[in-house]
């Protein structure tokens, strides 16, 4: 009487073992059991990575620059996008989008002469770079985890900052012997771990966010979906912390604060509508990228430091770190600035 419960008990099981090791015929160059076989399955499983035509995945090959970008704007499930302005970039080429939607969130830069160099092979320098500027920072205290690697001195300056941020949180690693090879080929198989390791590691909200309560709070997150602040939200002081908002974000008329604090955040384009005025503080490594004022007044400061009350909408404007206005003119009706926080006054040009 219990063999058909055997006989079922045994297909059910021979089908999970068979699927098992589905994967791994997938490609013909990914052994079972290789350390990146789980990755790559994922990657696949979710698009953000593909083999090739001929069957074979090549863990051990290169990625290209535009390669790395196209992978991560995927992961992150970006929207938003602008012209780019890579002088080596045009309308038809494959990866132009990739790179329209990169230039949006501003996590990559080109080359001193304004190229891009999306068929360069990238290196893993350059890699853990762009992985450091798309995560939020969590409890990073330093790059002091980076100088145990015997070729520390060989990072480059404007790396190590990213780089540190990236090994901090697992999503970047070195190899065994402690050498981090800084400008050594990243590989295919490096690279959908790590792009993987912030799909899982991150919380990113890809909808779009409008917030109704104090439980919505602004925290660690990364937003790619827009984000509405309106007048249901009610906060004593409303605070964006550790937050990578690569999408909109507006605070609509009749929001209910008078502040609106930004620590160690990015914010790629920040609309303020409400008609009681707001007062901007911006800390730690906050950056806005573009910030539309279309009603006032409204008063920016920079940590404790008031930089700029704004009466009326009469001027577009670029602000450095030191506060100084860099240029003045009329516009109509809406402003834009750009602002960074202390410690950000320039951009890194990798």
């Amino acid at each position: 009487m219990r063999k058909p419960f055997l006989t079922i008990a045994l297909i059910v099981v021979m089908i999970f073992a068979m699927s098992a090791g589905v994967f791994a015929g997938e490609f013909s160059d990914i052994e079972e059991g290789a350390w990146y076989e789980k990755y790559v399955e994922d990657a696949v499983d979710a698009g953000i990575a593909k083999g090739y035509p001929d069957g074979t995945f090549r863990p051990e090959g290169s990625v290209t620059r535009a390669e790395m970008v196209s992978m991560i704007n995927r992961a992150l499930d970006l929207k938003f996008q602008k012209d780019n302005t890579f002088t080596d970039s045009e309308n038809g080429d494959w990866y132009d989008e990739s790179l329209n939607l990169a230039a949006y969130a501003q996590y990559v830069n080109g080359y001193p002469d304004g190229s891009f160099g999306a068929d360069r092979t990238i290196t893993r320098q350059e890699a853990a770079t762009i992985i450091g500027r798309v995560i939020t920072q969590g409890d990073y205290e330093g790059i002091s985890g980076l100088l145990s690697f015997k070729d520390y001195d060989d990072i480059a300056d404007w790396a190590r900052e990213a780089i540190g941020l990236a090994y901090n949180k697992d999503y970047f690693r070195g190899y065994p012997d402690m050498y981090f090879m800084p400008e050594g080929e990243l590989k295919r198989s490096e690279a959908v771990a790590m792009v993987m390791r912030i799909y899982n590691g991150e919380t990113i909200i890809r909808d779009k966010v409008s917030l109704t309560s104090n439980a919505d709070a602004l925290k660690g997150k990364i937003y790619t979906g827009g984000v509405e602040v309106d007048e249901a939200t009610h906060f004593a002081d409303f605070t964006v912390d550790d937050c990578k908002i690569f999408s909109p974000m507006t605070i609509n008329d009749g929001f209910n604060s008078d502040t609106v604090s930004f620590t160690d955040s990015v914010i790629c384009e920040l609309y303020q509508k409400d008609k009681d005025g707001v007062s901007l503080y911006l800390n730690g490594d906050t950056q806005i990228y573009d910030l539309y004022i279309e009603v006032a007044p409204m008063c920016i400061a920079l940590g404790t430091a008031t930089v700029l009350t704004i009466p009326s909408l009469i001027a577009k404007m670029t602000l450095t770190t030191s506060a100084s206005i860099l240029a003045v003119m009329p516009v109509s009706l809406i402003l834009k600035a750009r602002f960074f926080s202390a410690g950000m006054d320039k951009l890194p040009t990798k």
